[in-house]
C-alpha cells in the first residue's frame, strides 16, 4: 500500500504552517511507502511521524511542470488560444466563499476527512476570500476595459460557477471555466495572475509571465510560495501598466533553487521511474490477500476513507462536491490520454482499463 499528499502543502512558503490543518499526514505507518514530494515535506512528515516509511520520489503529477507539460498539452493550449484569443488567466481560490455546498455540510465533510472541530477555525481565510472576490471583480473589469486581452477566469475546483458566471454573463471578454486540465490552460495565456494558488507555482514552474495579485488583497491569512516568487501587482494602475507594456514577467531570483528543495525532479521522468521502482519493490514481497485483511482498518484512517467510500458505492458520500472538486474522467478520457504517453515517450505498451467508480480505475497491463 502506497500513498502521496496531495500538492497544497507545496504552496505554502512553510510546510508546517500547512500541515498543522492536516489530518492525513498523520498515522502514515499504514503505508508501505508514503512517497513525499520534496526536502520540506520529507523532512518535516519524517519528524511528525518517524515510524513512516516515507521515500522522497517526488510526485508524479509534476512531471508535467515543464518541457514534458508543454508536448503533452500543446494541442489543448492551442486549441484555447485559438478560440479564446490573447488572453490573461484569473485564477480563483475562493472554496469557502463560493463552496458548491452550505458551510454546514462542509464542517461535516470535514470531520468525517479526520478534522477535529477545534482545529479548523478557518475565520482568517474567510475574511480573505471576502477581500479577494470584490478584488477579482474589480481586476477583471479593469483588464476588460483598459487592455485589449481577454480574461479567463478560472475558479478553484471546489467552487461554484455561477456566482462568477451571474457576475460576467453580459461581458463577452470574459470567459468563465474550470474544463480541463489546467496546464493547457496556463500554457494557453499571456499572462497568468494569482494569489499564491498551487496554479501560480505551476505558471511560475512553466516559465509563464505570472504576476500576483495578493498586495492588491491586502490582507494575508498564510505566507505562500508563488506570492513570494512572483512580480507583484501594487494597484489596478499597475496592472494596466504592466499588461500594456508588452513585457513578460519571470520568476525573481531565487525561485528555482527553493522549487528544486521542495519539489524532487519536477519536470523530469526520473520522477515517475523512482515511483515505479519503489512500487515494484514492493509488489515483489506483498500479496493482494494482504490488503483485503486490512480493509477494516483501513477506512478508519483519514487518508483513505474517500477512496474506501468511492470504490465501495461508486461515487462519494458528498457527490457534489466530487464531482465538481476535480475533472471527470471515464475510460475513453483515459484511453486517449495513454495513447498520447505513448507517442510522447515513443513507447509502445497494451493495458486493459476497468473503471471502478467515478473516475476510480484499475490499469493492467498486457
Amino acid at each position: 500500500l502506497v500513498g502521496k499528499d496531495e500538492e497544497a502543502g507545496i504552496s505554502f512558503k512553510s510546510f508546517e504552517s500547512f500541515a498543522k490543518f492536516r489530518p492525513e499526514i498523520h498515522g502514515l505507518e499504514i503505508f508501505d511507502k508514503f512517497f513525499t514530494w520534496g526536502q520540506d515535506d520529507q523532512m518535516y512528515i519524517s519528524s511528525l511521524t518517524p515510524g513512516a516509511n516515507l521515500v522522497q520520489t517526488g510526485s508524479a503529477k509534476s512531471l508535467f511542470w515543464g518541457s514534458f507539460g508543454e508536448k503533452f498539452y500543446a494541442d489543448e493550449a492551442q486549441i484555447s488560444q485559438e478560440s479564446i484569443g490573447d488572453y490573461v488567466l484569473i485564477i480563483s481560490n475562493l472554496s469557502m466563499k463560493n463552496n458548491l455546498i452550505s458551510k454546514k455540510q462542509m464542517n461535516r465533510y470535514l470531520y468525517k476527512s479526520g478534522y477535529k472541530k477545534d482545529e479548523y477555525d478557518f475565520t482568517k481565510r474567510e475574511i480573505w476570500e471576502e477581500l479577494a472576490f470584490k478584488k477579482i471583480i474589480e481586476i477583471v473589469e479593469t483588464i476588460s476595459k483598459k487592455t485589449s486581452f481577454k480574461v479567463v477566469l478560472r475558479p478553484h475546483p471546489s467552487e461554484d460557477v455561477e456566482p462568477w458566471n451571474k457576475l460576467f454573463q453580459h461581458n463577452s471578454n470574459v470567459k468563465v471555466s474550470k474544463k480541463g486540465n489546467i496546464v493547457a490552460t496556463i500554457l494557453g495565456a499571456r499572462h497568468v495572475l494569482h494569489a499564491g494558488s498551487t496554479a501560480g507555482l505551476e505558471s511560475l514552474l512553466l516559465g509563464k509571465s505570472t504576476l500576483s495579485y495578493q498586495n492588491l488583497v491586502g490582507f494575508e491569512d498564510e505566507e505562500m510560495f508563488a506570492n513570494t516568487y512572483s512580480q507583484s501587482l501594487n494597484s489596478l494602475e499597475d496592472l494596466v501598466m504592466k499588461l500594456n507594456s508588452g513585457d513578460s514577467f519571470p520568476p525573481l531570483p531565487g525561485f528555482l533553487e527553493i522549487a528544486r528543495r521542495k519539489l524532487s525532479c519536477f519536470g523530469e521522468y526520473g520522477v515517475i521511474e523512482n515511483q515505479v521502482s519503489e512500487i515494484l519493490e514492493i509488489v515483489e514481497r506483498t500479496s493482494n490477500s494482504n490488503l483485503i485483511e486490512m480493509g477494516g482498518d483501513l477506512r478508519k484512517t483519514g487518508t483513505l476513507k474517500r477512496v474506501f467510500e468511492r470504490i465501495r458505492f461508486g461515487k462519494s458520500n458528498f457527490e457534489k462536491l466530487s464531482s465538481n472538486k476535480r475533472p471527470q474522467i471515464n475510460s475513453s478520457d483515459l484511453e486517449f490520454d495513454l495513447k498520447k504517453l505513448q507517442k510522447l515517450l515513443s513507447y509502445e505498451f497494451h493495458v486493459e482499463i476497468h473503471q471502478l467508480a467515478d473516475s476510480t480505475f484499475r490499469i493492467e497491463r498486457i
